[in-house]
């Protein structure tokens, strides 16, 4: 079971109920959409083949469809490939699928691998006086204005999604040179995608950093940044092992391990990186298996701690009894037990480790009560609680005995 929501912070630590909590996220995972497009073979033979883009596109589609990991509702997931990813259907697959079932709850998720391009820019409303494109299946690598879907474009497309959550994953570059077997480039250099970063709740998690290539192996079966990111998703990104794989998780798990595979490859550098305006944090996948274990750990956790609660309780009742714990000193101790030691103060912190020596009559109750009295610089309540014993003195060398000891501090000797 899995969705992506959002999280703000160190929310996951303050949730009361687990159970609670997948049950939200099964129920957004169902307002969840996702765009999948991978394209190997082009329609113009002019552009070079890529051997695993297709693959890539089939391996996310079934993580996302994957019910331990995210579980997308099959119905929610439009995947394009090869020849189905014309410049039309990508279009529309954005602009009319995903705006006619997206709301401003949704989060959608937008993947694309295959090759990227650039030409000279005809509307001269580029700074660098360069276009870049992700192509469709039907481009025309001589007429990319017209064929290809130009950074502005899709970023257009983005706008219309009504989602409050976007993330893009995008495994293509526009590298320097001509295009070398196993990159996905075509033509010349230096991809611009952060205007695709640009709005509110959107994310653009890039294959490589501009001027770099995006590459692919016969080794691994997928695209190198692909390959790592179906590995975050599927749990290997979860630092933390709270069950959950946020974007920021999954993204560091992929500047982590693309270099070296890379490097281990003997790849030229590739190195993808984030682009958003401080969406927050994203949840990309959930393993529901290790939530419910974290779940039965925790209660039975809660439930040791209970039963060591009563018993505590039952042995300070004992001394209020007994007259050795009263007043003050036995209410405040029965509020102590029940504090976590994350919550303690440093001076309960002290007190807490003199009350467990009292709980197993390490120190006597006298003994505790001299030392709650110097921690918390307290005089026990006289009138409420009885009056500690008149100090004892060594007979030997005549040192004040402290309270519950059988043996001067002083010089070591019973007195």
């Amino acid at each position: 079971m899995g969705a992506a929501i959002e999280m703000n912070g160190k929310q996951e630590a303050s949730r009361s109920d687990m159970k609670d909590e997948i049950a939200r996220v099964a129920v957004s995972v169902q307002d969840s959409f996702a765009v999948i497009i991978g394209i190997g073979t082009y329609k113009d033979p002019g552009i070079s083949r890529l051997q695993y883009t297709r693959a890539d596109a089939e391996a996310f589609c079934h993580t996302l469809l994957d019910q331990h990991h995210v579980n997308f509702p099959k119905q929610n997931i439009k995947l394009l490939l090869d020849e189905e990813a014309t410049l039309v259907n990508m279009k529309k697959a954005i602009a009319s699928w995903l705006h006619q079932n997206t709301n401003s709850e949704s989060t959608v998720f937008v993947f694309f691998a295959g090759h990227g391009g650039q030409e000279a820019d005809r509307t001269g409303l580029e700074p660098d006086k360069l276009a870049n494109y992700l192509l469709p299946w039907d481009a025309d690598p001589l007429n990319l204005f017209s064929t290809a879907l130009a950074n502005d474009d899709f970023n257009k497309l983005l706008r219309i999604i009504k989602a409050r959550r976007t993330v893009v994953f995008l495994d293509a570059c526009h590298s320097g040179g001509v295009a070398r077997s196993g990159a996905r480039d075509l033509t010349v250099s230096c991809p611009n995608f952060e205007q695709l970063g640009q709005g509110e709740g959107r994310v653009v998690v890039s294959a490589a950093k501009p001027n770099q290539r995006s590459w692919e192996d016969s080794s691994l079966g997928h695209g190198i940044f692909t390959y790592h990111l179906l590995e975050a998703l599927q749990g290997k990104a979860d630092a933390n092992g709270d069950g959950y794989v946020s974007i920021r998780e999954a993204v560091d798990y992929l500047q982590r391990h693309i270099p070296h595979t890379t490097r281990r490859l003997g790849k030229e550098p590739q190195d993808p990186y984030l682009i958003t305006e401080g969406s927050g944090d994203i949840i990309l996948a959930v393993d529901p298996v290790k939530i419910e274990q974290r779940r039965q750990a925790r209660d039975e956790g809660e439930r040791q701690r209970q039963e060591v609660l009563k018993l505590k309780r039952a042995r300070l009742h004992q001394m209020r009894d007994s007259g050795k714990l009263m007043g003050r000193p036995y209410l405040e101790a029965l509020d102590l037990i029940e504090k976590l030691p994350e919550n303690l103060t440093r001076p309960e912190k002290l007190l807490s480790t003199n009350l467990e020596a009292l709980l197993r009559e390490a120190i006597t109750s006298d003994t505790y009560i001299y030392n709650r009295d110097s921690i918390l610089g307290k005089t026990t309540d006289v009138h409420r609680d009885p009056p500690p014993p008149p100090p004892k003195f060594c007979t030997r060398c005549g040192s004040a005995i402290i309270p519950g000891n059988r043996f001067c501090n002083n010089c070591g000797r019973a007195p």
